[in-house]
């Protein structure tokens, strides 16, 4: 009798074992009001829909141990993964990317040079970064460079629409144009021009459209607002451009700074003009303190494949108010007792 007790405790058990591995079991969900329970429902009957995860663009300088930086080449032919990467000055890399450029190898003599610069996004908080920034320069030194210039021109006459079509402009007209901008009514999208100029007399009617605009909204700093289209349309043409990317921590930016058939000189007054731009960027108030918002920067002429990495000497030498140090405690108390001591003059004090 016993037996059979419990051979059907066995047999009811292993049932209730298979039951639970088969059926789930159902917990009720309790919600805090109605609205939660119809946003739940709402939340699962959307479609899982796979999105591919982005490629990373920007990577971080590769760290290297004191042990490999100290390697040297014996040989000026060398495996360039078993010693550091080789670093040169503005005018090394210049002259370099010259002998890439002969006639008799690449022949790109009128190549523009460009700078590929890995820049610091960090802030004083860890989970904080600097945000994507753009910025318009002249240089003092102005070239050849083939960017992205739809112009949008504002101008009160036809014979200003006429004369800015003539020379390039994508759009051009008076207050009925600024009406298709509508993003209701209109057939135009700020993503069909790049550059905004606008006359001096059109300036009231351009005014409610600042919040539009944003970034692109003119300026006489900008050489896009004035009396005579045709002196901005062609002013436009000497315009360079560049945007700061971002990816997490990591920035990068590339501008071109001249071409190679310029003389050495012009080129480092335009290195030095857009650093010190860059530096002097309200962005870089940002940056956290103690570290350096530009890492590290590469000279490139495309089509050669040829990255010169550029000397953190060369990267450092444009003295800013933000990396001025302050002048050290014990050098002050020197300076003072030097001024004391010139005051003397043998046993009388000179008095103001």
């Amino acid at each position: 009798m016993a037996t059979t007790i419990a051979q059907r405790l066995c047999r009811v058990q292993s049932i209730s074992k298979f039951l639970n591995a088969t059926v789930p079991v159902v917990v009720p969900v309790c919600y805090r009001s109605k609205k939660d329970r119809v946003r739940n429902y709402k939340d699962s009957t959307k479609k899982n829909v796979w999105t591919p995860r982005k490629k990373r663009t920007i990577f971080e300088e590769k760290k290297q141990d004191a042990e490999f930086a100290s390697r040297v080449p014996d040989d000026s032919v060398f495996l360039m993964d078993l010693f550091p990467e080789s670093e040169f000055s503005i005018d090394e890399a210049i002259k370099l990317q010259r002998d890439y450029a002969d006639p008799y190898i690449l022949n790109n003599m009128s190549g523009v040079i460009y700078l590929d610069i890995l820049c610091n996004m960090k802030t004083k908080k860890q989970t904080k970064f600097i945000g994507e920034f753009s910025e318009k320069l002249f240089f003092p030194h102005t070239f050849e460079v083939n960017l992205p210039r739809r112009c949008f021109v504002v101008c009160k006459t036809d014979e200003e629409a006429v004369t800015a079509q003539r020379l390039g402009a994508e759009f051009a007209g008076d207050e009925t144009l600024l009406q298709r901008l509508d993003r209701k009514k209109g057939n135009i999208s700020i993503g069909d021009f790049d550059i905004v100029l606008c006359t001096t007399e059109m300036q009231e009617a351009l005014y409610s459209w600042r919040q539009y605009l944003k970034n692109i909204y003119p300026s006489t700093e900008t050489f896009s607002i004035g009396d005579n289209v045709e002196e901005m349309m062609l002013k436009q043409r000497e315009l360079v451009s560049y945007t700061c990317k971002k990816e997490g921590a990591l920035g990068k930016i590339q501008v071109p700074i001249g071409t190679l058939n310029m003389e050495i000189d012009q080129i480092m007054e335009n290195y030095d003009f857009f650093f010190s731009s860059l530096l002097n960027h309200p962005k870089m108030k940002q940056v956290k303190s103690g570290e350096n918002f530009v890492t590290s920067a590469r000279l490139l002429v495309p089509p050669c494949p040829e990255q010169l990495k550029i000397r953190d000497e060369e990267l450092r030498r444009i003295v800013t108010p933000e990396n001025m140090t302050q002048k050290p405690q014990k050098d002050k108390e020197e300076d003072r007792e030097n001024v004391d001591s010139e005051r003397f003059t043998g046993d009388l004090l000179v008095t103001a």
